[in-house]
C-alpha cells in the first residue's frame, strides 16, 4: 500500500491534478455546465491512468500450493535470480535489466559474477531450502500473519487480538472454499458456463453453452427485467408528461407542496399515492440536505468498504480507493472528485457502463428467468449511492418521518424484534379472540420495478438535494449493460444513452 501510494502521489504531482481538482471545487455549481463536466472528464481520465500505473508497479503475490509468506518469497527470489544468471551463463538470452532486478530483490547483486558452477550450486541450495520449508511453511505464514494484525491494529488504532481472529477467520474461509470446490470439481467460479433459454420461433427452451450464445440469451433476459416498469401509470401518458422521468422539475415540487392537480385518466391508486407523497412540514419548511461531501465522509465511507466487493467494467476496484485514504494529500483529491458528481447532478461518462453477473437462485437451475441478476456499477458511484442513502436516512431519523413499523436499515433496530413483534401480536389477537389477517408479501422482481420518479420524490420528502438525485438516476438510465460469464465480460451489451424510448427503470 506504501507503495501504490508513493507512486499515485508523484503522479498526481507531476500531472497537476490535485490543483486543477481543486480549482473545479471552487465553481462547481448545480447543474453543472459543458466547461466544468469536460474539465472533471478530463482529470478522471488522468486520474484512472495514475491509478492502474500505480497498481502496475506495485508487487504481485503469486500463490502456489506453498502457503505464502515473506520468508517463502525470498527463497522463491534467489531460485529465480539464479535461474537467471545460468541460463545467462549458459549463453541464453537473458534481459539485463530483468537480471540486476532479480539479484537486487534476492540481495544477490555482489554475486552478479559467479561462474556456472557456482550458479548450479546455489540454484540446489535454493531448491532445498524450499523443499525444508516447505514442512514449516503454515507455521510461517500465521506468524506473519500475526505481525500483519499487529501493524494494521496500530496503523488503523484497533485490538491486536480483533485483527488476529479476523485474519484467521478469513484464511480458513479460503482454504474450506477452496476445498469445496475441489471436492465438487468447480476449479473455477465467477461466472456462467451454460444457460437454458428460448430459441427459434417457436421460443423451446434449450441449453446453450457457446459463449455467444450465452451472452445473447442473458441480454435479452436482463433486458426484459429491466423494463418491467416501463408501462406502469408514472411512465405513462398522462403522468409521464406531467412529471417526467426524473420528478425534479415544476410537476414535482406541486406533489411535494400538496397541490398538484391529478391529470384525467390517472390510474386511481396512482393518484391515491399522490396524495401521499406530500412533503412533511418539518422537511418543507427546511432546506434540503448539504452536498458537500468532506473529506472525512469520505475517509469514513471507504475505510468501511470490503476490497474484495467487485465492480464495474473499468478495471477500478475498491481497493484503489480504499487505499488512497491512508495518503492526506490523496484524500483530499478523492474526496472532491467524489464530490463534484454528487453535488452537480452530473454523470461521469465512466460510471455509465455495469457489468451483469447472473447466480443460480436454485443449484442447478440455469433457466434464464431463474437466475438472479446482479448489477456491478463502478466503485465510485456505488460509493457515492451508500452516502446518499445513508444521509437520507440519518436525515429521516432526526425528522421522525419514517414508519413506526420500518425496521429495515435503521439504527438499533433489527429483523428479530420485529419477528418478536409479531409473535406478540398474534398471541394478543388470540387471547382477545379478535379477528385479523396478515399479508407476508415477498414481491417479484421487486427492485427491478422502482420507478425512478416515485423514488426521486420520495427522496426529497425526505429533504434530499436534487443533485445526487440526478446523478444516480441519469447514471442508471444511461447505463450500458455487458454480461460477466465465465468467458469474461461480453463485447455485446444493451442499454446507453439513445436506446431507450422511455428510460429503463430499477436500482439494478
Amino acid at each position: 500500500m506504501e507503495k501504490y501510494t508513493s507512486l499515485y502521489s508523484q503522479f498526481l504531482q507531476e500531472s497537476n491534478l490535485v490543483e486543477r481538482a481543486f480549482s473545479l471545487q471552487t465553481i462547481m455549481t448545480y447543474p453543472a455546465n459543458s466547461a466544468m463536466t469536460d474539465e472533471w472528464e478530463s482529470i478522471d481520465a488522468l486520474r484512472v491512468k495514475g491509478m492502474q500505473e500505480a497498481k502496475r508497479n506495485c508487487l504481485k503475490f503469486r500463490t502456489g500450493e506453498v502457503p505464502w509468506s515473506p520468508s517463502l518469497q525470498e527463497i522463491m527470489d534467489r531460485i529465480a535470480a539464479w535461474k537467471l544468471m545460468r541460463q545467462k551463463i549458459e549463453g541464453k538470452r537473458v534481459s539485463s535489466q530483468l537480471l540486476r532486478r532479480k539479484l537486487k530483490s534476492a540481495s544477490l547483486e555482489s554475486r552478479s559474477s559467479a561462474s556456472l558452477t557456482e550458479s548450479i550450486e546455489a540454484l540446489n541450495d535454493a531448491y532445498t531450502e524450499l523443499k525444508l520449508f516447505k514442512k514449516q511453511a503454515q507455521l510461517k505464514r500465521i506468524s506473519w500473519l500475526e505481525e500483519l494484525a499487529s501493524a494494521r491494529a496500530i496503523d488503523g488504532n484497533r485490538k491486536v487480538a480483533t485483527e488476529v481472529r479476523q485474519l484467521e477467520q478469513r484464511e480458513k474461509q479460503r482454504c474450506d472454499a477452496q476445498m469445496i470446490r475441489r471436492a465438487n470439481g468447480r476449479l473455477r467460479s465467477g461466472g456462467i458456463s451454460s444457460v437454458i433459454a428460448p430459441v427459434g420461433e417457436n421460443y423451446d427452451w434449450v441449453e446453450v453453452t457457446d459463449k455467444k450464445g450465452i451472452e445473447q440469451a442473458l441480454l435479452d433476459e436482463n433486458q426484459r427485467r429491466f423494463n418491467q416498469a416501463c408501462d406502469t401509470p408514472f411512465m405513462t401518458h398522462p403522468l409521464y408528461n406531467a412529471v417526467g422521468p426524473l420528478r425534479i422539475g415544476k410537476g414535482a415540487q406541486d406533489i411535494l407542496n400538496g397541490t398538484f392537480v391529478i391529470p384525467a385518466g390517472t390510474d386511481p391508486y396512482a393518484a391515491k399515492l399522490i396524495m401521499q407523497l406530500k412533503a412533511p412540514d418539518c422537511i418543507s419548511s427546511s432546506e434540503p440536505l448539504s452536498v458537500a461531501i468532506t473529506t472525512e465522509d469520505h475517509s469514513s465511507g471507504w475505510k468501511r468498504a470490503k476490497e474484495r466487493t467487485s465492480s464495474g467494467p473499468s478495471g477500478l476496484q475498491f481497493g484503489h480507493f480504499i487505499t488512497s485514504t491512508r495518503d492526506p494529500w490523496i484524500l483530499q483529491f478523492e474526496a472532491t472528485m467524489t464530490n463534484f458528481p454528487y453535488a452537480t447532478g452530473y454523470s461521469p461518462q465512466r460510471w455509465r457502463f455495469g457489468a451483469d453477473i447472473m447466480l443460480e437462485k436454485k443449484a442447478g437451475n440455469f433457466r434464464v428467468d431463474k437466475l438472479w441478476a446482479i448489477l456491478l456499477y463502478e466503485a465510485g458511484f456505488d460509493q457515492n449511492n451508500k452516502f446518499l442513502g445513508r444521509a437520507m436516512m440519518r436525515n429521516a431519523e432526526l425528522k421522525n418521518i419514517l414508519a413506526k413499523e420500518q425496521y429495515g436499515s435503521r439504527k438499533q433496530m433489527s429483523a428479530i424484534d420485529q419477528c418478536l413483534n409479531k409473535r406478540l401480536t398474534f398471541d394478543l389477537l388470540r387471547q382477545l379472540k379478535r379477528t385479523a389477517a396478515v399479508c407476508s408479501n415477498d414481491a417479484k422482481t421487486c427492485y427491478d420495478r422502482i420507478v425512478h420518479s416515485i423514488a426521486s420524490i420520495c427522496m426529497q420528502r425526505n429533504g434530499v438535494h436534487k443533485a445526487p438525485i440526478v446523478c444516480m438516476f441519469t447514471t442508471i438510465q444511461k447505463l450500458e449493460h455487458v454480461i460477466r460469464t465465465i468467458y469474461g465480460d461480453s463485447t455485446l451489451s444493451f442499454g446507453g444513452e439513445s436506446l431507450w424510448t422511455v428510460p429503463v427503470q430499477g436500482v439494478g
